[in-house]
């Protein structure tokens, strides 16, 4: 058959540009897929071999499972890597690279965790099963000219495959086959998703006036706070009937789960009987500020002196405090730009063995050790140095204002300290990597002799003691040896071991692998970093399975859930009796409760709906306002303040049913007419318009995705083995 691609030339040079970008990917997705290839020998629940995903019509196994996900994450690698070969061709001739004329499948930062991922490529696969038997095709040439559109129409067949061999260790052919599949079902999901884009497409005026209004309307409330726990003591105790209808609904749910609310996540108010999966962890922590501190006697006068003067044009020039303005220095941008260029050349050599898959995060100090000695410098016609005979004796430059810089003495602990950082990293990069070098060898010998008396019906062979206690490890790396207690996911999640992603991709946070066996078994080595530059090296050591207790066992929690459900019900109710109090007062709130000893304040103007206050936030589009400083407030509680006239009260429970709220509007930030005003103003150009139009884009899809699934008849019952954290999500 011939090769979708139109000619792949042979021996093509490969491009150091792109080697750069790609070599983070290159040793990171064929380990993966081998490491779950190697698990499927396991056997038993949660076992690769096994079918953990059907429909009507499909299946898959949990290994074709695994293999779909590492797939779309080749692909999104591959994308991202041709755009990024098309816009820089761009740049350099000069132009503006824009976005792809065609949908993009590479992922965003939040789309990127391995349960999201994997829950997409059964999506994508069973939809693209629908679009097949609707008659809809993609053919190669179709493929073709959607690679040559996302990469600009500036990536040529060769290059396109310089990049499938970087991103891929598999040869080109095999590559391609991969590339060619995932796209084909990744946009036959997409023609098929769009041919329903249409009802939505279009906003007609009224839609656009209430996107803008829950953006922009504010107000400020009154608030009388009712805690529902005040009315504990009026709870009967409640029947054995009653305590079996609780049980029986949330014995299988776990309790304190968030929930996400419009964006928000809110503490469910709903309780929850079943207890989750635990892990208990020990991990060695290297961390950079106790080894910054250590290493800081290791700074020799001399170092600090020489990043001193190669450094102080461009970071210790004195800065003029009332002018805001530092000495002139002509030739500090070019400096900048030969020590930018510098920098690059030392970052693209070979590194150390131990440092050859390892790329490190950027840092304005580099090590003094590391840096070549300073070229001279090459006066040019505007900068030839003066003859000592045409000096004209005040010893001064009558062009320019002499440079004045920091002194050494008062800037020599700030260099110190960045010289002691940039060694601490460099440490304990070389050191983790061979400390978990040595575990992970550990484990696999112990991994073979789990197969082998598994295979042969015998006792779990005893894990090594250098994974069963990282005590020795510890002292012999001179880090620091922690345990954690017995964790849920969410409890793990919330820690700083567990918020750290994977050394090789930043991608997998450790409390997820930890809960996942095809991520993390158990004494099985995860080596880890957080945002600060903190390295964990964590092996799991205990594993407690979920389980449902029985109702005597839990018979106090179900007691204290259901009067705490009993009693939110008595405060909404008495919430709305004091309401109605108020309003037929005709006082503020201030004023009816002076008396009556429940805490009112005012609010700070709130809208229902907000883009927050960083880029990040506004890409992801409106989510739920807050009202501070009242607590976990809901849509229906917007609904409810929002829709309040003057002099109106009401009463409304927050979501996780801890408060009752009375409430009274206290001022409005601008009239109906001051907002009508500002809507016609700025409603074609408003940026809002288009985010809030995607997400209702994207909403109907989600829908419209559910539908569709559910059709199908998605069983994912038994995918739980490998989604552990679903519950505890």
């Amino acid at each position: 058959m011939a090769s979708p691609f139109h000619i792949f030339r042979k021996n093509q040079k490969l491009f150091m540009a792109l080697a750069a970008i790609m070599a983070i990917f290159v040793f990171v997705f064929a380990d993966m897929v081998t490491s779950q290839l190697q698990k499927s020998t396991s056997g038993g629940q949660g076992s690769p071999s096994a079918t953990v995903v059907t429909w009507d019509g499909g299946s898959l196994t949990g290994r074709e499972l695994e293999i779909l996900r590492q797939r779309r994450y080749f692909i999104s690698n591959f994308l991202g890597a041709l755009y990024t070969q098309g816009a820089r061709t761009i740049l350099n001739e000069g132009g503006t690279p824009l976005d792809p004329s065609v949908p993009s499948f590479v992922f965003q930062q939040e789309n990127a965790n391995p349960r999201t991922v994997m829950l997409g490529t059964i999506e994508t696969r069973i939809i693209a099963q629908i679009a097949d038997k609707a008659g809809m095709t993609v053919s190669d040439e179709m493929i073709n000219h959607y690679l040559r559109e996302f990469g600009l129409r500036k990536v040529t067949d060769p290059q396109i495959a310089q990049i499938l061999q970087k991103t891929n260790r598999a040869d080109v052919g095999h590559s391609e086959k991969q590339l060619f599949a995932g796209l084909r079902e990744l946009l036959l999901q997409n023609y098929y998703m769009r041919s329903y884009a249409s009802a939505v497409q279009n906003v007609m005026p009224e839609q656009r006036w209430d996107d803008w209004q829950q953006i922009n309307r504010r107000i400020a409330l009154e608030a009388a706070i009712v805690p529902a726990e005040n009315f504990l003591a009026e709870v009967p105790e409640p029947t054995d009937a009653q305590l079996q209808e609780l049980y029986d609904e949330f014995k299988d749910q776990v309790g304190n789960l968030p929930q996400s609310v419009a964006g928000v996540q809110l503490t469910s108010p709903d309780p929850g009987f079943r207890e989750p999966q635990r892990v208990r962890l020990q991990f060695l922590l290297g961390d950079v500020n106790e080894w910054t501190e250590k290493l800081l006697d290791t700074i020799t006068d001399e170092e600090i002196s020489d990043y001193y003067e190669r450094n102080k044009r461009t970071q210790f020039v004195k800065v003029d405090l009332f002018s805001g303005e530092s000495a002139p220095e002509e030739d500090t941008a070019e400096e900048t730009e030969e020590e930018t260029t510098e920098t690059k050349e030392e970052t693209t050599e070979e590194p150390a063995d131990d440092e050859s898959s390892r790329i490190q995060r950027a840092n304005p100090f580099r090590l003094a050790a590391l840096q070549e000695e300073p070229a001279e410098e090459v006066a040019t016609e505007e900068e030839t140095p003066k003859d000592d005979s045409e000096d004209d004796g005040d010893g001064e430059d009558n062009d320019e204002e002499p440079v004045e810089y920091e002194p050494l003495e008062e800037v020599r602990d700030e260099i110190r300290r960045h010289l002691a950082n940039d060694k601490a990293v460099v440490e304990l990069d070389q050191i983790m990597g061979r400390a978990y070098a040595e575990l992970q060898s550990e484990y696999n010998r112990y991994g073979g002799e789990l197969i082998r008396a598994k295979s042969e019906k015998r006792e779990a062979p005893a894990p090594p003691a250098k994974l069963a206690n990282l005590d020795s490890a510890a002292a012999q790396l001179g880090v620091i040896h922690e345990e954690t207690a017995l964790l849920s996911y969410p409890e793990l999640l919330d820690t700083f071991l567990g918020k750290a992603t994977d050394a090789q991709t930043s991608r997998i946070p450790v409390a997820y692998a930890a809960f996942v066996k095809s991520q993390m078994e158990l004494y099985e080595p995860f080596l880890a970093q957080d945002l600060d530059g903190h390295w964990y090296l964590a092996v799991k050591v205990e594993d407690i399975e979920s389980s449902v207790p029985s109702l005597e066992e839990v018979r106090d929690r179900v007691v204290a859930a259901w009067k705490r459900r009993e009693a939110a019900k008595l405060a909404l109710e008495r919430s709305e009796e004091l309401a109605k109090e108020a309003q037929e007062s005709g006082e503020t709130l201030v004023g009816f409760f002076a008396d009556k000893h429940f805490e009112v304040i005012t609010t700070d103007l709130f809208s229902r709906l907000t883009f927050g206050t960083t880029p990040m936030e506004m890409r992801r589009g409106a989510r739920l306002g807050e009202a501070p400083p009242l607590a976990s407030v809901d849509l229906d509680f917007m609904d409810q303040a929002f829709d309040l006239e003057a002099e109106q009260v009401a009463a409304a429970l927050n979501h996780d049913q801890t408060n009752a709220y009375v409430i009274r509007l206290d001022r409005r930030e601008k009239t109906e007419e001051e907002l009508r005003q500002l809507f016609l103003l700025e409603a074609n150009d408003w940026f809002g318009g288009q985010i809030m139009r995607r997400a209702r884009l994207q909403s109907t899809q989600r829908i419209l995705r559910g539908q569709l699934t559910q059709r199908a008849g998605l069983d994912l019952t038994k995918l739980e083995e490998y989604l552990k954290p679903d519950r505890q999500q």
